[in-house]
């Protein structure tokens, strides 16, 4: 994975979250309810915290030793590429008329493009090394203020309720498997690729700010005897 397919995708999911944060801002000033327009406006607010996220994580001068989390940037920039298209058009129908089931609507499809796996991949690389934010838990807190006033304010269908609670479910899911990628499901720890990218990263952050890393390894003896004795299931109970 190169250096240019990272910015690349990196640029695409800072431009669908520019997007959704000006459709939020463009609800908040069409919607003629207060509490709607101080929600839509928190909205745009967090999405605006989503790219500063990603214009620090550009500047990310280690971003070229990220590991190839990846199988196909290519295709994964077509359908981003993709979700921003859909996005400006989703700006364009907002902006014809208002109501709030059209509006939550068009805030569950803008939410939904940024469920694309290269979000929560990169929130979880970057997260760490960037260290001012924890861009998965604030996203989660993002879904759910959405599925909290879809919830509080009714007037929508059954079915956009059941939609809001799959885009919660997903997020999880992408946060799960990004998490899977680096780490060791049993445990929960680091494994290889996770620890070398970490470790990696950890290292060019403290020669940048002059400061200090430490690393502790810890090695089970005779472990390979437990598993031997009393088979791989209970090693795994072992470790759990």
């Amino acid at each position: 994975m190169s250096f240019s397919e990272v910015l690349t995708i990196m640029g695409l999911c800072g431009k669908i979250d520019e997007i959704a944060r000006d459709v939020y801002k463009k609800l908040s000033v069409l919607s003629g309810d207060p509490e709607f327009s101080k929600f839509w406006l928190r909205m745009s607010e967090e999405e605006n915290g989503h790219v500063e996220f990603w214009k620090q994580a550009r500047q990310v001068k280690e971003i070229d030793d990220l590991p190839d989390f990846f199988q196909s940037p290519r295709a994964m920039t077509h359908e981003l590429e993709h979700s921003v298209k859909c996005s400006e058009e989703l700006l364009r129908y907002c902006e014809e008329s208002y109501s709030t089931g059209k509006a939550f609507t068009v805030a569950y499809r803008m939410e939904f493009y940024q469920m694309h796996p290269a979000f929560g991949m990169l929130f979880h690389i970057l997260g760490p090394v960037i260290g001012n934010t924890d861009p998965e838990t604030e996203y989660e807190n993002h879904i759910q203020h959405f599925i909290e006033m879809l919830r509080k304010r009714g007037g929508v269908t059954p079915e956009l309720e059941l939609l809001s609670e799959t885009l919660h479910r997903l997020w999880r899911e992408n946060k799960k498997l990004a998490a899977l990628s680096s780490r060791d499901e049993l445990t929960g720890l680091l494994n290889r690729r996770g620890f070398f990218s970490i470790a990696r990263q950890l290292a060019h952050l403290a020669q940048r700010n002059a400061t200090t890393v430490g690393i502790m390894i810890a090695d089970l003896d005779r472990f390979k005897e437990i598993n031997d004795r009393l088979g791989h299931t209970y090693g795994d109970q072992v470790l759990e």
